[in-house]
């Protein structure tokens, strides 16, 4: 009888609590750590592909999923994105990293307030394009940010409003490609903002609707692989598809597809190279992932990396300096 209270006494409880959590946590899709229940996150890795090996930095101030993220000169630039747990349905927050310092600083509030905006680097200035205020309200709004002088100003809206789009800046163009726009469906519609115009132009729409896809460029074309093929929450299918866009030959299908579709996965292009981390896999329940895939656009292949240490989702994602940095999103376990 004295054992069986021991067992039950407060000390030996909190102990095997100590003992058991680390365990619990270290499990999970993938196989990968830091797996509490779904939440927002500060966390920031960054993958170095000479090593492949990832490192664990600064944390961002604000735990967010669905913000954008670019890097312009020395710094890397996070806005938008929303914190469920907390309440926050959608943010203006803008926070400024600096890999020489491994420090972050605040930056202006973007005016609109949004989450899953998507961001490019344009002539030195953050591009900010879409978003959405809720699951029912999505934006078309353009809000360009300037560094230097740490002021926004608002540019010519998109034809389509959306959510979490593919982009990219090529030949002095920005390509915004499908997307989730009003009534919960992913579309197709894809336009580009041709300066020489100053006005957004309908072009050649995507081979299949989808949004939240992996996205990057390579010289003169877009890459996107994977994402949601969103129809309604009854009807959401995970893509493993990989197509490309080049103002030549337009859309090329049939690349070769991810090795595990998925959605929701920050990406960046390393030189000819597409790194994909991270993201979900719906099949009869959700399925979180710390993979890292790679896409060479020279061999048309795929190969894996070293998995991040933290399982997330909705992350940003920037390139600088040769290094992919992911931060934020939100964990599921």
């Amino acid at each position: 009888m004295s054992e069986s209270r021991s067992l039950r006494s407060p000390v030996v409880a909190l102990l095997l609590t100590l003992l058991l959590v680390p365990f619990v946590a270290g499990c999970g899709s993938d196989g990968g750590p830091n797996v509490p229940d779904q939440t927002e996150i500060r966390r920031l890795e960054a993958y170095n592909p000479d090593l492949n090996s990832w490192e664990t930095l600064a944390p961002m101030p604000t735990a967010r999923s669905t913000a954008a993220a670019v890097a312009i000169g020395t710094k890397i630039y996070v806005v938008g994105g929303k914190d469920s747990r907390r309440g926050v349905g959608s943010m203006r927050t803008l926070e400024i990293y600096d890999p020489a310092t491994n420090s972050w600083s605040s930056g202006a509030n973007m005016p609109t307030a949004r989450w899953g905006p998507a961001a490019v680097a344009f002539n030195d200035e953050m591009w900010v394009m879409g978003g959405a205020l809720t699951a029912d309200t999505f934006y078309d709004v353009v809000e360009i940010y300037n560094p230097a002088t740490d002021t926004w100003r608002t540019g010519e809206s998109m034809d389509v409003a959306r959510y979490r789009p593919a982009v990219g800046v090529v030949d002095g163009k920005i390509y915004v490609a499908g997307g989730m726009s009003t009534g919960g469906t992913d579309i197709d519609d894809f336009e580009i903002w041709d300066p020489q115009f100053s006005s957004w132009l309908t072009t050649d729409v995507m081979p299949v609707a989808r949004g939240q896809a992996a996205y990057g460029v390579y010289g003169d074309t877009l890459y996107v692989a994977g994402g949601f093929r969103w129809v309604s929450a009854a009807q959401k299918t995970t893509l493993d598809r990989t197509d490309s866009y080049a103002d030549g030959p337009r859309w090329m299908t049939g690349l070769a597809a991810m090795p595990l579709a998925r959605a929701e996965t920050a990406s960046g292009m390393i030189g000819s190279k597409l790194y994909v981390v991270g993201g979900i896999t719906e099949t009869t329940g959700i399925t979180y992932h710390n993979r890292l895939d790679i896409y060479d656009v020279l061999t048309d292949s795929w190969t894996s990396g070293a998995p991040s240490d933290t399982i997330r989702a909705e992350a940003a994602a920037a390139v600088f300096s040769g290094r992919l940095y992911v931060v934020g999103g939100y964990n599921g376990g």
